[in-house]
């Protein structure tokens, strides 16, 4: 008998019209006996699997070849949600014979000890070297990773290969989840994570890793992936029945139409292969600025004869970079967001807003009474007050959110995902609070207030730079009208 504890089970039987595969009387007999299968897959590994909570269903292609067998072989299957179980625990399931298959496994030696793969897989993968977006540090091979903290998935195929680089125990943190791992990764707790990096991209525009970015693609490890059953006689037997099945359909096509004939995915495909143009262009713009340096630096060894280490110098490049990069996304006073970062995350919330169908807000914020403090303290305590200032806006939004210096005394913020239509009010009476009491910065006593202007997605523009412009409109219109409030874009202010 096959059992387990499970939160939620997906019956499923095809009536799709695939083309029904002829079996033997034997054939059809065993799969009656197995009854309704028993199947378990990853609850969260795009684009192979994983639980859509607004369906109430599995989904992903995986499922999809899954659905198209049970209609050509005629069997019935449920797939078992279990959330308390994580990968390593679902392969122990194959190990103990409780299911009849595992979808979302890839091919490897270990695993074949004890569970049989289909011939046939439904689809292959890269893996790609992950790291925190605020993480400044500059990796292109693995060679290198012997340096960082690394993190591993407990039951990951991809393990065997990463400890081939990483000679210190002490460099590596083990996780149970791929959750968990992200969290670890976002705290800085370690510097890099492997990852499914086809999974990555959809995750990413799913909105789920925006605080994440690719280090460098892992071309040598191609993952496979496979029905996986029980190293039993009827383990076998099924495998052998699901590969009759699967040299019947074209994979390919199965993929494309998931995928590349659908015109949003095509939109983020183009987004992906810009980005990664650009971060060609910029890896090369840096790596000639390092040749630069290391060049200068060898002069400077030779001409005092009492050369740094090597070590030392590496260290010193790695700063330059890393301020070099900080520099080019950030806002150098108070290490937030800077203009050409804000409208990078607006066009990627934008595309998928649009997509998703869902709103987001712009607010537009002018500081009043900043001018009156720099002139009468002096420019220095102008800075600190803007730090300051810049601590309690992020103090007043989510993590989700952005919050950016535009210049000057001008911020801006942009929220993705409202909670309700009056979301951008809540948090703009936030800000309002935040800055309504006196600042004290080096015994001198600030009172400055804040004018905010709110524009919305889709209702006032589908258009992310005219909402820009919108936001800055309603902004000023606020100033004119007394200062210290906000008010939302309307046609009307046109004409003021």
């Amino acid at each position: 008998m096959f059992g387990g504890t499970h939160a939620s089970v997906n019956k499923k039987f095809m009536s799709t019209p695939n083309p029904t595969i002829e079996l033997t009387d034997e054939e059809r007999v065993f799969l009656d006996e197995l009854g309704v299968l028993q199947v378990l897959v990853d609850d969260d590994f795009l684009p192979i699997s994983y639980y859509d909570e607004s369906e109430n269903k599995f989904s992903g292609i995986a499922i999809d070849v899954l659905q198209m067998l049970a209609e050509m072989l005629q069997f019935e299957y449920e797939i078992i949600r279990d959330e308390s179980l994580n990968w390593a625990a679902r392969l122990d399931k194959v190990k103990r014979n409780e299911i009849h298959i595992l979808g979302g496994a890839s091919r490897n030696a270990e695993r074949k000890e004890y569970g049989v793969f289909t011939t046939h897989e439904y689809f292959t993968v890269n893996y790609a070297m992950i790291k925190s977006i605020d993480n400044h540090l500059y990796i292109n091979n693995m060679e290198k990773i012997s340096h960082y903290k690394v993190g591993l998935s407990e039951g990951s195929t991809i393990n065997n290969y990463m400890r081939q680089f990483l000679s210190d125990p002490t460099q590596v943190l083990n996780f149970p989840s791929d959750e968990i791992a992200f969290q670890a990764l976002k705290r800085h707790e370690i510097d890099l994570y492997p990852y499914n990096e086809t999974a990555f991209k959809e995750e990413f525009f799913g909105g789920d890793l925006f605080d994440f970015e690719v280090a460098f693609s892992m071309r040598d490890t191609t993952k496979r992936y496979a029905f996986f059953s029980p190293k039993t006689d009827d383990g076998k037997r099924l495998v052998q029945l699901l590969d009759k099945g699967m040299q019947h359909l074209d994979i390919k096509n199965i993929i494309a139409d998931r995928y590349h004939n659908k015109s949003n995915f095509s939109v983020y495909k183009d987004h992906l292969e810009n980005v990664a143009r650009l971060s060609y262009y910029k890896t090369i713009g840096l790596s000639l600025l390092l040749i630069f340096l290391l060049v200068v630096g060898g002069a400077i060894v030779l001409l005092r004869r009492e050369a740094l280490k090597k070590e030392e110098l590496i260290h010193e490049l790695h700063e330059v970079h890393k301020q070099l990069t900080q520099q080019a996304s950030h806002d150098f006073l108070t290490g937030l967001p800077n203009r050409a970062l804000f409208k990078d995350r607006l066009l990627q919330v934008s595309i998928l807003s649009k997509r998703m169908e869902r709103p987001f807000a712009i607010l537009f914020m002018d500081l009043d009474g900043f001018k009156h403090v720099n002139d009468r303290y002096g420019h220095d305590i102008g800075d600190l007050l803007l730090i300051e200032v810049a601590k309690r806006l992020q103090s007043c939004v989510r993590k989700s959110d952005t919050i950016a210096r535009m210049g000057g005394d001008e911020f801006a913020a942009i929220l993705p995902e409202l909670h309700g239509q009056n979301y951008p009010d809540i948090i703009a009476q936030r800000i309002l609070d935040a800055l309504s009491h006196p600042i004290e910065i080096d015994e001198h006593i600030c009172n400055i207030g804040i004018c905010i202007g709110i524009s919305l997605f889709p209702e006032h523009s589908s258009n992310h730079d005219e909402l820009i412009s919108m936001a800055d409109h309603a902004m000023y219109t606020v100033k004119r009208q007394g200062k210290n409030n906000y008010r939302y874009w309307q046609e009307d202010l046109v004409s003021e």
